[in-house]
Formats: C-alpha cells, structure tokens, sequence
C-alpha cells in the first residue's frame, strides 16, 4: 500500500516542475514511507512518483514506479492472487525479476491489457503509462483512492487531494446542490470533492489520456448489472453454503500473505469473529489478534468479549487501552484525515486504533464490508419487516384513514410510507429531521438526480446504494485514510469479487428473515458453536455530541441560511439532528480551513 502523485503535461517539464513534483509527493509521505521513486522524462511533460509502504517482496526489486519495456506503473494497494496470477505467466513463457505483486500487476496488464482486471482479486489504484497515455485506474470497491485533474497544462494525479490542492492552489466550490446532496448523505459522491475541478474516481473505473488530453472513462465492473441480471435464489442449499464459505476462506487465505508481521483486528461482532475463526480453524495462521480497549465512554469498548473469543479459538491476542496512545482525539481534524468534506467520525478512533497497531505490524485484516455484502445493517432488516407496508399503494393508506394515523408521526415507518421509493433508503437515515429537510432550497430539483436502480427488490436497491456509494464515499475512507495516516495496510477478505457476485444469486431474504446476516451467522457456527449470537450488533462509532463540544456555530453554508443553520444548531444534541450538526459544521471547516 502506498501513495502516487504525477502529471502529464502538455509541454517539457521544466527543474521546477520536476522540484515541485518531488516536493508534492512527499505530503505522501504517511503512506508510503520505506522508499521514494520517481519516473520523469522532461521531453514529454512526465512526472511519477511513489512512496512505498513495502509489504509483499520489500526488497529494492519492487520499489517504484516499475518500468517493463514501454510500460511504467506506480500503484497503490496490494494484488492477493499474484501467486495464482504468476504461475498462469509462467506456463506462456513469462520471467520475472522480482517476487512481488508490482511486477506481475504490470505483466497482467502487457499481456492482457484491461481484461488483466477480470483476474484480479485486490485492493489497488494505480497510474500506469503506456503508448503515450496515462491510465488511472480503481478497484472494483474503491478501497483505494485515486483522484485527477485537467488543467490547461495537461493532467495531474494523486491517491489523497491534499498535494494537488496545494499544488494548483485549488479553489473550493461548493455548490447549492452539493450542500443539500451533504445534508442528506453525509458525504459528496463519487467524482465530487468540494474542490474545483478535481475529480474523485469512483470504484471499479479505468481513466485514459493521450497527449490530446481528452479523458475517457470506462466502467469495467458493475453490480448494479450483476444484480440485474442475476437468478434468484429462493431457498438454500448446503452446496450454496459451501460456496460461500470456501470462496471466503480462500479470501481471507489470500489476504493473509505478507512478508511483514500482521494483525488481526478483532472486535466482538459477527464479522471479525467470523474471519478470525476461519484463520484459526481452518487457514491455521498464527496471527497475533488486537482490540483496542476504550474506556473514556465514547466508543464501545468490545475487548472482554474479544479476549473471550481469541482465548476460546486459541489466537494470540492483545489488549492494547486506548489511553496509552498519545493522541488527543480533540486535535484530530476530519479534514486534515479526509482531506475533502466526510461527516464520518469513524476515522477518529480508526486513526487511534490503526497508530497502535502500527507498534506490533505493518498489516491489519479487518471485518470491513461483511454488513454490505451479507445485508447485516439493521435497515434492512427493517426493510424487510416493512415490506408488506411499503408494497401497499399510498392512497390505500390515505383511503383507509385511521389505520395511517395509528402509526406514530414522524415516525421511521411513518416517513417511508409517505416517500417517493428514490428516497426511503435516505430517509430512513434521517427520518426525524426528514420533513424539515425536503424544505431546503432546491431539494425537489436535487433529489430528481437522485440514483434509483432498478433492482429485484427494495433491499438490494438499499444495498447497492451502500456498495457503491454509502461504502467507497464514507466507510471506506474512515478506515483507509486513518490508517494510512499511520502507515498501516488494512485488508478485507469480504470485498471480494467472487463473494459478491455469489451473494448476489441468493434472495436477499435469505440473509435476513431469521435476523440480520443470517447465512454468515450459520457460517460462524461451523467454525465457532460456541459463539454469542445474543449480543447485539455494535457500531465502531464515535459520539457526535461529543465531537461538536466546543465547535462555533458554522456561518456561511451554501444553500442554507442562518434561520436554517440556527435550527440545526439549537436542536444539535437531539437524534437525528446531531448528523444535520455535524455536517454543517464538517462542510464550513472545510469552506474556512
């Protein structure tokens, strides 16, 4: 994992160029610390550079940028298959001169060309210069960011905003309509970053330039076309059991390769204690598991039931209490972690937690994803419980009359039965402040661009939304930037290709009708009979009310005026409106930073 920052311009580079390339590049430092390299050729306006985090070979044969013939890559993020990969290379005569990842990355890709993406099973974005063109390009999930800009001079990239910022002296724009998509979601999506011009690519995206600079997109994988197209299951077989458990096995087998020490992140939920049976049952790893232990009564503190678990599954296992981290969460900037507009406070303790692990390991696996890609947020469980209720027609409520009125006002059940099905997914989130927000300026305008999927059914809508949006422009981000921020690499055998696309055939009710994540609670029992499913599901959150103490006012928010502002300001420690709180303020450190 690692860090890349270049351009391709339309003119010679000059000294400078090449001086501020390097400069630049080094506010990547965090991500890449163990090694800087560069791939500058002044004649035609090239500048790559990258810092490594070395995991996978970290001897100087897979330092980069990597250059094969005519091709140069620098990529960030990990290929777990490469072994699987290179092997296929061997047997058509390949050779190799690394034991890396990089090098059979860049093979893949001389060989295949973008059908090379179909065969890998990563985490990766990466810039990769070929026959005159810069190729930027995602993983399937968007685990690893990567962002761009064209400007008169040409086109310039990098894994975080802040050098391109700073560099170009970036203008901040935020729009009307990008406050309001805020206020409801939390975050910007996908290509937006509150910065003029600079362009987030979203996951799963391949992004090509020649000297005439005119950028084409390609999106190479999408589940939104997999879940369309998929044949539903509507009952379970021990064969679909199987499938599902041997494809995660194989993942988290996968992920467990490294040349340096790891860490399993352990937590008492579902998801970790999932992979950490796998890895102690069946992969038998002798990784060292750690829980981070908070007792200041701002994050749930799981470490008494993870030493259970890790004493019952026979890991080696550390407790590590959150005081002894010299890290004051009060200076903790979201921005300065972010480095664009996220109101998701779950970085804070992902950044304490990921500085602690650094001590014992340059690698960390984690539970990410499970709640995506086995629908275990509660939501969908409610969803689903609802489902009847929102299949009615809306004037049959409105002709029924009493039944409608029993129903709580201001309700969550009340607030979906009375929306448009574009928004029950984001209203449900925000049920109590719901009515006052559809008030806003232009929300009627905003929501008509809102994204429906025409999908089987309302869960899977809900889930791709957070796929594809809640997960790569919030959840991902809270964990990837935290813990680059502390040089630590963390993996998620659950993102994965091939336990999508083998979920995606299974009715979504199957994974819910006996509780959320009710296949994977099966799939624990296998490995785990002892486990407690009783305990209810915990969020890794950290409090807003307590992240806002302190905080001014905000002033100036696009599209918002000072009567809205003092409503969401006044009510800022009620549910609910505490996420309005938190927004506005997260988007006017952002306008005034």
């Amino acid at each position: 994992m690692c860090g890349i920052f270049g351009f391709y311009l339309n003119r010679r580079l000059s000294d400078i160029d090449v001086k501020n390339g390097k400069k630049y590049l080094d506010l990547l430092s965090h991500r890449g610390p163990d090694n800087t390299g560069f791939f500058i050729q002044k004649d035609i306006g090239l500048f790559i550079g990258h810092k490594r985090l070395s995991i996978i070979d970290v001897t100087d044969k897979s330092n980069q940028p990597m250059q094969i013939g005519n091709e140069t890559i620098a990529y960030n993020g990990e290929i777990y298959n490469y072994i699987e990969i290179k092997k296929e290379l061997l047997k058509s005569g390949e050779k190799f001169s690394s034991d890396g990842d990089t090098e059979i990355l860049l093979r893949s890709w001389k060989k295949w060309g973008i059908k090379s993406l179909d065969k890998l099973d990563g985490m990766y974005s990466f810039a990769l210069f070929s026959n005159n063109r810069i190729n930027l390009i995602t993983d399937p999930f968007g685990e690893k960011p990567l962002y761009y800009i064209k400007t008169n001079d040409g086109l310039y990239f990098s894994s975080e905003p802040k050098p391109l910022a700073d560099m170009l002296n970036l203008r901040k724009i935020i729009t009307n309509d990008q406050v309001l998509k805020f206020m409801i979601l939390g975050h910007l999506d996908h290509e937006d970053t509150g910065y003029e011009g600079l362009i987030k690519i979203p996951p799963a995206t391949h992004v090509s330039s020649g000297k005439n600079f005119k950028i084409i997109k390609n999106k190479y994988w999408k589940t939104e076309k997999i879940v369309k197209e998929s044949d539903l299951k509507k009952s379970l077989s021990n064969n679909d059991l199987d499938d599902i458990t041997n494809i995660l096995i194989d993942s988290i087998k996968f992920r467990l390769r490294s040349d340096v020490p790891k860490v399993l992140f352990l937590s008492s939920g579902v998801d970790s204690s999932l992979v950490a049976s796998i890895i102690s049952k069946e992969i038998k790893d002798d990784i060292l598991s750690l829980t981070v232990g908070f007792n200041n009564n701002f994050v749930n503190d799981e470490s008494d039931k993870s030493k259970y678990i890790a004493k019952k599954l026979n890991l080696q296992h550390i407790t590590i209490n959150s005081n002894q981290n010299i890290i004051d969460d009060k200076n903790i900037s979201l921005i300065d972690i972010y480095g664009e507009p996220i109101a998701n406070l779950t970085a804070i303790p992902s950044f304490q937690m990921s500085t602690i692990a650094r001590k014992y390991a340059k690698v960390a696996i984690s539970g990410i994803g499970g709640d995506e890609i086995f629908f275990g947020y509660n939501r969908y469980a409610n969803l689903y419980k609802w489902r009847t209720l929102l299949s009615v027609n809306k004037k049959f409520f409105n002709f029924l009359n009493v039944p409608i009125k029993l129903i709580k006002s201001n309700s969550a059940i009340s607030t979906l039965i009375n929306e448009d099905s574009r928004l029950l997914f984001h209203s449900i989130r925000n049920y109590r402040a719901w009515s006052w927000m559809k008030k806003l300026r232009n929300f009627d305008e905003t929501v008509d661009r809102f994204i429906e999927y025409d999908s089987k059914n309302i869960i899977s809508n809900a889930r791709l939304l957070d796929l594809n949006h809640t997960m790569p422009c919030s959840f991902i981000p809270a964990i990837e930037r935290s813990s680059m921020k502390a040089s630590l690499e963390v993996r998620t055998p659950f993102l994965s290709r091939k336990l999508f696309e083998k979920t995606t055939n299974i009715h979504p009710y199957l994974f819910i009708n006996k509780g959320p994540k009710s296949i994977q609670k099966i799939i624990l029992s296998r490995f785990f009979p002892d486990y407690d499913f009783s305990t209810p599901k915990q969020g890794f959150n950290y409090p807003i009310n307590n992240y806002l103490e302190g905080k001014k006012k905000p002033v100036n928010i696009p599209g918002i005026n000072d009567e809205e502002i003092n409503c969401i300001w006044d009510k800022k420690n009620e549910f609910s409106w505490n996420n309005l709180a938190l927004r506005i303020s997260i988007l006017d450190e952002f306008i005034s930073k």
